[in-house]
């Protein structure tokens, strides 16, 4: 049986989260993020580039919610 997950995933803590998944043999579906606020000083890693060395797929909640 293979394990699969959606993750949600934002900064240092999403992005360990996601390779140990990946490590461990999680299939990754999707990998659900938002977009950093350029008026904040952002001083944590991104997830999304970790989504494209990992090849998952990646959505941002701003992204999703748009009608």
């Amino acid at each position: 049986m293979t394990r699969r997950a959606v993750v949600f995933a934002y900064h240092n803590v999403g992005v360990r989260c996601l390779r140990v998944l990946a490590d461990r043999g999680i299939h990754i579906k999707l990998v659900v993020s938002h977009e950093d606020n350029s008026a904040n000083h952002i001083w944590l890693i991104n997830v999304h580039p970790s989504t494209h060395e990992l090849t998952l797929p990646d959505i941002t909640l701003e992204y999703a919610c748009v009608k």
